[in-house]
């Protein structure tokens, strides 16, 4: 990575196409589709964000469980296509943890993601049929010490 930068903030109005189209490509359909869901989530969640040379390279929106201290649930995760494979989207998932003072970061994806979080560090767990045909599993990384 070349002058790579990590923000923690909401996302400007300037960058909500930038991160809808990063997300889309990485959750799948169409940019319409998931501009909806992400919308939603964009606004809700706490959005970390990583720039390489300017350009967004990866977005994590992750929402704090207020029942649970130290918890954290990634909602969506994305990097985008021409920048995979560089660690961005491992760097905004580090980056969540530590910087949101996170012990147990945790997603639930199905099996195509499965090994993005495995390369991640995530232990993984079957959770079976979820949806008819549809297997999912659940993502933790935890056991974190608190950042000061």
């Amino acid at each position: 990575m070349t002058d790579a930068r990590v923000v923690v903030s909401p996302v400007p109005d300037t960058e909500i196409d930038d991160v809808v189209a990063v997300l889309a490509d990485a959750v799948g359909g169409t940019r319409s589709t998931v501009a909806v869901r992400a919308a939603r989530i964009i606004r809700t969640t706490t959005n970390v964000r990583a720039y390489d040379d300017g350009r967004l390279a990866a977005v994590a929106c992750v929402a704090v469980d207020p029942r649970a201290t130290g918890r954290g649930v990634v909602e969506l995760v994305g990097t985008d296509a021409e920048l995979r494979g560089r660690g961005h989207a491992r760097t905004v998932l580090e980056s969540a943890a530590c910087r949101l003072g996170l012990t147990e970061l945790v997603a639930e994806t199905d099996a195509e993601a499965v090994g993005f979080y495995r390369r991640c560090g995530f232990d993984v767990v079957s959770l079976g049929e979820r949806y008819p045909g549809v297997e999912r599993f659940r993502c933790r990384l935890g056991d974190r010490p608190p950042s000061n």
